[in-house]
């Protein structure tokens, strides 16, 4: 785990990141740890993650978080990730520090204090590097997200009640905020069409949505996946769900509109794939009438959210080539999303949930 596939962080985050060096992690991980072993960076745009390889298969991830990073929003991933360890087999368990300290602070050469902390490491490939996910692998991801969920459905911490500008509850606000930004007219109409289509089928049922405490970034670099494929071997499934610092009180059904969104960038049928996930998700987990008819706007909408925080940040940092690169699977996406009309997106995924599709009298234009 450890890699992160934000390009949108706020430029003072980026500011605030922790520099520390290889050696001294490694240092670090020996005396808070009792960790004798290497030190590999992980990607990772304002945190640092570090692998911490031993040779004798113990394996650790530390984490270095960003100096502004709030410390309440830090306990309350580690207060999850204790609450999910008991309940489902594929998300980071903290591991305590020799002293048996969960958190603790560290203090850079530039007079900023950063907080580090431990969790062991998953093995797997992120989800991106499957070009073309079977249909095993799609239902595997949709019962892993639907696991999550049943999993949290009785967590809280008071500190994932947050003003978050990736909070679904906010999406639409956000975007039509930030859209300005959008100067490519090829993706800035995909956007409009979109909104146009949220507010007309998504909107109406968002007051109706179960709420709780979601992952909140289930992009396709946060799912791993397990890397053996083929006619003798086992079919590929979710390894690992990692990254838990988006957290946040939303809308229950958020996970699996996120993890939708970013497994179907590459698909050439976007409603085929998505289906695979809703009908595996809807098994474990029964998606409501809400649900079903709000879901396929909050996929589109949390890939306009992406463009427009993404365009925000390429205004703040022009120099940073990476955050345009980010975007192109989305910028060819959404159009093909924005081309789907929103009530036969219902109709299909009810049809995956053993439902039957509703039609309204305006059709499914």
């Amino acid at each position: 785990g450890g890699r992160s596939s934000r390009p949108w962080v706020a430029c003072c985050m980026l500011d605030s990141a922790p520099r520390f060096d290889a050696a001294s992690v490694a240092r670090l991980a020996r005396d808070r740890f009792g960790l004798d072993g290497t030190a590999r960076a992980l990607f990772s745009e304002r945190d640092q993650n570090f692998l911490i390889d031993t040779g004798n298969a113990t394996r650790v991830v530390l984490k270095i978080a960003n100096a502004r990073e709030d410390p309440a929003i830090l306990e309350a991933q580690q207060a999850m990730l204790g609450h999910l360890a008991t309940r489902v087999p594929f998300t980071p368990r903290v591991v305590p520090a020799a002293g048996g300290g969960r958190l603790f602070t560290l203090a850079d050469g530039e007079g900023r204090s950063h907080r580090a902390w431990a969790v062991t490491f998953l093995t797997g490939a992120p989800l991106a590097d499957t070009v073309h996910p079977s249909a095993a692998l799609l239902a595997s991801l949709g019962r892993s997200v639907a696991r999550l969920d049943n999993a949290l459905a009785d967590f809280d911490h008071p500190a994932v009640h947050r003003d978050f500008a990736w909070d679904f509850a906010h999406a639409r606000r956000t975007v039509g905020e930030r859209r300005a930004l959008i100067s490519d007219d090829f993706l800035g109409r995909a956007i409009d069409a979109v909104c146009a289509a949220f507010d007309r089928w998504t909107a109406p049922h968002l007051g109706s949505l179960r709420c709780g405490v979601i992952h909140n970034d289930l992009n396709d670099y946060n799912v791993l996946v397990s890397d053996v494929c083929g006619p003798e071997a086992v079919a590929q499934a979710v390894t690992g769900i990692v990254d838990f610092g988006d957290i946040v009180a939303s809308y229950a059904v958020g996970d699996l509109a996120t993890a939708i969104a970013y497994a179907i960038l590459d698909a050439v049928d976007p409603l085929a794939q998505a289906s695979a996930v809703v009908s595996a998700y809807h098994a474990e987990r029964a998606l409501d009438e809400s649900e079903l008819g709000a879901l396929f706007g909050l996929v589109a909408i949390r890939l306009c959210l992406s463009a427009c925080m993404a365009a925000t940040q390429m205004l703040e940092r022009p120099d940073n080539s990476y955050l345009g690169i980010s975007q192109q699977r989305i910028r060819a996406a959404l159009p093909r999303l924005a081309a789907t009309p929103f009530g036969l997106a219902e109709a299909v995924f009810r049809n995956a949930c053993g439902m039957a599709p509703v039609v309204t009298s305006a059709g499914v234009a």
